[in-house]
């Protein structure tokens, strides 16, 4: 017999009526950026990223924003950073860029990852490929780090900016964009990766 309740939620769905439903959007992120690292073992024979344990349990337990507040904007660019670029491993990535005829020298994690796809893929703009993992950068610089409340609003304008959105946009609509931005760059990486398959580097 039919259910007579409005309850228009996941648990009930899967729970109650037994109905698969869509995996969310944080968990499609996620997945996105394990294709990649893998996509990325199979072409350069080296895995970029480290602290999976500690990257697994921050992703298992991240919230997403319900209130646009200075503690939540602060979570929101801490545990992304963790999770999708301070889990990048840089001395690996210097190792591939070194193979591939490039400079690691001086170079973050961000900037060892596109000068690797730039050599990889010398056809492509890699930087705007990235942009929205400099995104997710720039607003952990402006939420984490002790700045003043006006040049954490001045990178706030920033970033929405890059996003494509009005510089007045929530925490709640920043994110949305900026979740959807960041797997639209781990598909087109993994992309990236998987084109050419060399000998494996030793």
């Amino acid at each position: 017999m039919p259910s007579d309740h409005s309850i228009g939620s996941e648990f009930y769905d899967g729970q109650i009526e037994c109905v698969f439903t869509d995996r969310s959007k944080e968990d499609r992120l996620f997945r996105e950026r394990s294709e990649f690292v893998e996509a990325c073992f199979l072409r350069f024979g080296k895995k970029i990223a480290h602290l999976d344990t500690e990257v697994m349990e921050l992703s298992q337990t991240f919230n997403a924003p319900v209130v646009d507040t200075e503690k939540e904007r602060r979570h929101v660019a801490d545990t992304l950073n963790k999770v999708y670029i301070e889990s990048l491993n840089n001395s690996i990535l210097s190792e591939i860029l070194n193979t591939l005829g490039g400079d690691p020298k001086n170079l973050g994690s961000l900037k060892r990852l596109q000068r690797v796809f730039e050599k990889v893929a010398p056809n492509d703009d890699v930087a705007a490929v990235l942009s929205p993992l400099y995104v997710l950068y720039d607003l952990r610089v402006a939420y984490s780090h002790l700045t003043s409340a006006e040049t954490a609003e001045g990178v706030w304008g920033k970033v929405t900016d890059r996003l494509g959105l009005p510089t007045a946009s929530s925490l709640t609509i920043l994110y949305d964009t900026l979740l959807s931005k960041l797997s639209e760059t781990f598909v087109f990486l993994t992309k990236l990766a998987e084109n050419e398959r060399p000998a494996i580097i030793t």
